[in-house]
């Protein structure tokens, strides 16, 4: 009886969630932001370089995943009024909303811009940031982003991207 209980309970409170974005640029390139919990998990580059990564929780004012690899954050309520945030020291601005595109046959409107994240301090202990342009719904997470220094773009594969709120 308690093997089975406890089978239950491992079932009922899985949260673990796989987001994969792809490039479809010269030679695959691919990134995976693994939930294995709510707060902890882990983001691939490629099949085999992992990073640990951090999640924020059901009562942040954020949805974000802080990795080596991706630094992503957005607050829940993001709208007409909100312009910049910091998040973890980190600065994060909307650079363009209500934008609709097509992507891979779909059609996404009401997406936002976001340019991030940049060091509010030097930091000589944290490697520095890569410098993207995210692509978000509030629908569908993040759908995808740029790398600013090479301009390699990667989309979700996945039915929904990371941090969607439906």
């Amino acid at each position: 009886m308690v093997i089975s209980l406890n089978f239950y309970i491992s079932i009922c409170y899985s949260v673990e969630s796989r987001y994969v974005y792809i490039s479809f640029g010269d030679g695959v390139q691919k990134y995976t932001i693994n939930m294995e919990s709510q707060e902890y998990g882990s983001v691939y580059r490629g099949r085999d370089i992992k990073s640990e990564a951090f999640f924020c929780n059901s009562f942040s004012r954020f949805i974000c995943v802080i990795s080596f690899d991706i630094s992503f954050s957005v607050p829940k309520d993001i709208g007409n009024s909100i312009e910049e945030w910091e998040f973890d020291y980190r600065l994060y601005e909307l650079v363009a909303k209500n934008v609709t595109l097509d992507i891979l046959g779909h059609s996404y409107s009401d997406l936002y811009v976001i340019s991030g994240p940049k060091s509010k301090f030097l930091n000589y202990v944290d490697y520095p940031y890569t410098q993207r342009k995210y692509i978000y719904s509030k629908e569908y997470g993040l759908l995808g982003f740029i790398d600013n220094n090479d301009g390699t773009v990667f989309w979700s594969v996945s039915e929904k991207g990371f941090g969607s709120q439906h």
